[in-house]
């Protein structure tokens, strides 16, 4: 789906109550009016609904609500008839205008097809849940903290030692495959690094470490 390029409206005091300019923006057509009541931030393409092919027209739209924020939902005009404009729920809330805006030019077409899917079928109501007394006055006791950290030893998912066995170049290439958590347990495991030299080691210097112990191993 492409967009058009928008059309920008301003709020201008000391002239007319609107002005017209072009504005380049990344999506859709926005309007910019700074006003407290609710307004179409941003217009996209008309997308086709996957269930019946009708066309609908999806428009951002944003109010500023309570406590300063600002939320923001959509409203899907249909393009023939025998359907009515429908709107989602509040799809987002942000502290400001302009990122209730910013957060308007990034909608895709999946997702106002999501959107548009969400408000035209909303789930079917769920029955109220049935109020019974708990059983008991609160949540059950924390256990009690071991009185030691447990000890744990570092798995190494691979032996270096009998994979360089089998060539300098398999073991290379195995270690490669492998992310720098896996490299650090390999080196803790077979205690070719000690705890500190080890946790600050780069994956260079931890693979260096292996291929090297297992080098001189070989040569015993």
């Amino acid at each position: 789906m492409s967009f058009p390029h928008a059309e920008s409206y301003f709020f201008d005091r000391a002239a007319e109550p609107l002005r017209k300019r072009d504005v380049l923006a990344p999506t859709g057509t926005f309007y910019a009016a700074p006003i407290r009541m609710s307004e179409v931030l941003m217009e996209y393409d008309p997308i086709v609904s996957e269930t019946d092919g009708s066309r609908w027209k999806p428009r951002a739209c944003g109010r500023r609500g309570e406590g300063h924020m600002w939320e923001g939902w959509i409203e899907f005009v249909p393009l023939g008839s025998g359907s009515k404009p429908v709107h989602s729920r509040r799809e987002s809330t942000q502290p400001s205008r302009d990122a209730l805006v910013y957060w308007a030019t990034g909608l895709t077409p999946v997702y106002l097809k999501g959107a548009l899917e969400r408000a035209r079928f909303e789930p079917a109501p769920q029955p109220p849940v049935r109020r019974v007394a708990p059983l008991f006055d609160g949540p059950a006791p924390e256990p009690e903290p071991p009185r030691s950290p447990p000890v744990t030893t570092p798995h190494a998912i691979l032996d270096p030692f009998d994979v360089y066995a089998q060539g300098e170049d398999i073991l290379i290439r195995q270690l490669d495959a492998l992310d720098t958590a896996r490299l650090r347990d390999i080196v803790r495991a077979y205690e070719l690094l000690n705890a500190e030299d080890a946790e600050k080691a780069t994956r260079l210097d931890l693979a260096t470490a292996i291929i090297t112990a297992a080098r001189v191993a070989s040569r015993v």
